[in-house]
């Protein structure tokens, strides 16, 4: 969506009313510390992916299982602002699979997802990195990075902490 989406803005837009992108040259992080910092998102805030049926049977309006809510929440950690959304997120249950979810940013950024691979990177920037629980699920990830990234990027994510 984001790459069609200053296209689809200049269509949508009339003489009367104008539709622009907020935060296009913004990268990730960003955006989620922007969004952290605005109040109503605290409850409104909808990123989540999953089909309607699997969110029925959920609390909060999430999943906090599929792909986009587990980077929103992981993204949310790392600013220190993840209690602010428990309204909308399953705060509990991340917590008590941290693990699970770390892992799938990090294997989603050897799979070269930017946007998970500057979460990745940032977690390292605020010494989080070392931090990740240690753990076989850690060690699958690192070495999952260690074949799928190219050689010189997956040596300085090894060589900050991982």
């Amino acid at each position: 969506m984001s790459h069609v989406e200053p296209m689809l803005l200049g269509r949508l837009s009339t003489e009367r009313m104008r539709f622009q992108s907020s935060g296009a040259g913004l990268p990730r992080i960003e955006k989620m510390e922007k969004t952290a910092g605005y109040s109503p998102a605290r409850t409104l805030l909808d990123v989540c992916v999953a089909p309607q049926k699997m969110r029925a049977w959920t609390k909060p309006p999430h999943c906090s299982r599929c792909w986009k809510c587990a980077r929103a929440m992981v993204n949310l950690d790392v600013l220190g602002k993840l209690d602010d959304f428990g309204a909308v997120f399953d705060v509990p249950h991340y917590r008590q699979n941290k693990r699970e979810y770390l892992l799938t940013i990090i294997k989603s950024a050897a799979e070269c997802k930017p946007a998970d691979r500057d979460l990745l990177e940032l977690m390292y920037e605020m010494s989080l990195g070392p931090q990740i629980p240690h753990c076989g699920l850690v060690a699958r990830g690192m070495t999952f990075l260690r074949k799928r990234l190219k050689p010189t990027l997956a040596k300085s994510l090894i060589l900050k902490g991982a």
